[in-house]
């Protein structure tokens, strides 16, 4: 195939949106559509150079994947070893070993299973991940496995003919699992190769269909094309359901300018449009990490923008010349023993090593002082938190929920995901006087006491765990603890610093109301009902709060700020205001977290060396033990007077 000027252009076109969305979202708001357009064109160049092989009887699978790694794993292995090198002087080790593991599944091509499993593309925590924009490449290469060997069997098995409709059949198939799984389960949707597999296909269709075109109709397929890309990169932001039905504007703009085939195009025939498409690769590897990199130093605003986008051109453009350009080794008739010690291979193998070695090794925390080790460690979350937990997709009825050390079950933790250290720390504090608790815990659950089973699984959990709790009659404490503000308001990430404003009143309403009904029937048959107020959230993850303080004190820190005390007020005052009027029995005592973590005007994330958070809302180990402190000053005093009785 001769050099298409056209898709060159095209490829600058797509790297250019995603570069400017990633740097300024306002700019230029649907520009990570610019990545569907990529999957577009890998999936007609693929498509014609398998087709081009079995045509000739000469496709090799083995060289086919081995072309692909010349161009992509050199540039790659350069990218993850400079951002190892750069954690090692800069990243404290819990976002060490997150970057290593990251750098793990970035060189072995399995980055977007990662990432599914992790926050959505589009929330604010996956502006800490160095390596989140490999996840394309992931996919692209999962394609790039799958793809030849398929349409060698199909043609063993049927014929060349039958291909075409294979592959339109394949696309139809893959954009209704898109369509349905972006409503149903939008992480996978956005991550997974068949949910995404349509729009490289659709290349392909592009490639089995093309049309004999005059100048003038090339030119108008190609401005119709191109204003279905414009369109997508202007109109659609990171709110819309993604990928799904919206995600035809660029893929079907993208076919529709390779199949014009238009020459004489303004992307085809302008010097910096041909220039950028020609290193859009390395441009596209360089400019997240350059991104990341100005959020983790807090360098922000519109003038680093233009900076950040400016170093990007500059990092892609040596990188191409000393990389991409440099670095490509014969891949033809070669030995199985020289294909396994192929450069690309060896690459592959020393990235996933080194990674690999540093997350074992817990981020190389040996890198920093005593005191600043000690407080890196105890950024812990409850090591029963995964198997104590009720989550929607790893359901645990209330039944069957944990029960913690002691023989005697005397305490329950009820809530969602914020009780699970506080559950920890407890437990460990009263297990010495061999009483035990049952966890009773929800992710993402509000109180949603007395309501219908079908208003949410949540709803039916809730009243099956407070029916548990008061069928066990050992039971005599229990403490309550909710995300209140994220529940009536949304996220902090969301919206920080303003306050957020996700429900209506109704909702808020329901919910409070639903908590007081939970408090009174629960304080009805316990000796005791513990009930926190809002445990303060942070503006950052504890993590990012730590780097930052260590970046600027390289000896030692203390104290670390998370937010301001009148923020939590006016974040807070819903909330607050219904604890404050409403009225509960005297065995209800409310535990004022803000009072702990708190002064007049500054909540901490660390304090005295100590952290208090493992992210940035839900509480460490050292953190719940100081929330539990005044319940287990209450319990020892309620037990003093009765001894003294």
């Amino acid at each position: 195939m001769n050099f298409r000027t056209d898709i060159n252009g095209l490829r600058a076109i797509a790297v250019i949106a995603v570069v400017i969305f990633h740097f300024n979202k306002d700019w230029l708001p649907g520009g990570f559509a610019g990545v569907d357009v990529f999957f577009v064109i890998s999936g007609f160049l693929m498509t014609s150079i398998i087709i081009r092989g079995l045509k000739a009887d000469n496709l090799s699978v083995v060289n086919f994947y081995f072309a692909r790694a010349n161009r992509i794993i050199p540039p790659l292995f350069i990218l993850c070893m400079a951002c190892l090198v750069f954690g090692f002087f800069f990243l404290i080790p819990f976002d060490y070993q997150i970057l290593s593991q990251h750098v793990k599944s970035s060189a072995g091509f399995f980055s977007n299973a990662t990432y599914m499993s992790e926050a959505g593309y589009f929330d604010s925590a996956s502006h800490d991940k160095w390596l989140l924009h490999t996840w394309s490449l992931s996919v692209e290469w999962q394609f790039y496995i799958i793809y030849p060997i398929l349409l060698l069997a199909l043609s063993r098995l049927f014929s060349l003919s039958t291909l075409p409709r294979a592959v339109i059949t394949l696309s139809i198939f893959s954009f209704i699992l898109c369509v349905i799984a972006s409503i149903y389960l939008p992480e996978t949707s956005f991550y997974s190769l068949t949910t995404r597999a349509w729009e490289m296909l659709l290349g392909g269709v592009a490639f089995f269909y093309p049309i004999s075109l005059k100048q003038k109709q090339r030119s108008a397929l190609n401005l119709v094309g191109m204003s279905l890309i414009v369109v997508s990169y202007l109109i659609l932001n990171g709110n819309d359901t993604w990928p799904g039905t919206l995600t035809l504007f660029p893929v079907l703009g993208a076919c529709l300018i390779i199949m014009a085939n238009n020459k004489r195009s303004f992307i085809s025939r302008n010097i910096f449009v041909q220039k950028t498409g020609t290193f859009s690769y390395s441009l596209y590897l360089w400019h997240w990490p350059v991104y990341v990199a100005l959020n983790y130093f807090q360098y922000e605003g519109v003038i680093y923008s233009i900076i950040g986008i400016v170093i990007s051109f500059i990092l892609g453009i040596i990188s191409y010349y000393i990389i991409e350009k440099k670095l490509v080794f014969n891949y033809k008739d070669l030995s199985w023993f020289q294909y396994s010690i192929h450069p690309t291979v060896i690459f592959t193998l020393i990235a996933i090593s080194v990674a690999s070695s540093i997350q074992y090794y817990q981020g190389l925390p040996e890198r920093f002082s005593p005191d600043l080790q000690l407080s890196f460690s105890q950024i812990a979350s409850s090591p029963l938190r995964d198997k104590c937990h009720s989550k929607k997709k790893d359901y645990i009825p209330p039944s069957e929920a944990c029960t913690y050390f002691g023989e005697d079950i005397k305490w329950a933790v009820l809530g969602d995901s914020h009780t699970i250290e506080i559950a920890y720390a407890l437990a460990k504090a009263v297990e010495e006087d061999n009483e035990g608790i049952k966890h009773y815990s929800f992710s993402g659950c509000i109180p949603s006491y007395k309501q219908d089973k079908n208003f949410s699984r949540c709803a039916t959990w809730t009243n099956d765990a407070v029916e548990d709790i008061s069928n066990i009659g050992s039971i005599e404490n229990v403490v309550i603890n909710y995300r209140y503000s994220r529940a009536l308001f949304g996220d902090i990430d969301q919206f920080y610093p303003e306050l957020g404003d996700e429900k209506d009143d109704s909702s808020r309403t329901m919910m409070t109301q639903s908590l007081k009904m939970m408090i009174d029937d629960i304080a009805k048959n316990k000796k005791n009902v513990y009930v926190f107020l809002p445990i303060p959230e942070l503006q950052e993850r504890i993590p990012k709060l730590l780097s930052h303080e260590y970046t600027h004190n390289l000896t030692q820190f203390n104290n670390i700020n998370g937010t301001s005390y009148d923020y939590y007020l006016r974040r807070n005052d819903y909330i607050l205001n219904f604890f404050k009027n409403e009225k509960f029995a005297d065995n209800v005592k409310l535990i004022d977290s803000a009072n702990l973590f708190c002064d007049e005007l500054t909540c901490y994330a660390m304090i005295d060396g100590v952290p208090l958070y493992f992210d940035d809302d839900h509480p460490s180990i050292k953190g719940a033990e100081q929330l539990i402190d005044s319940i287990l000053k209450d319990h020892q005093q309620q037990s003093t007077s009765l001894q003294d009785n």
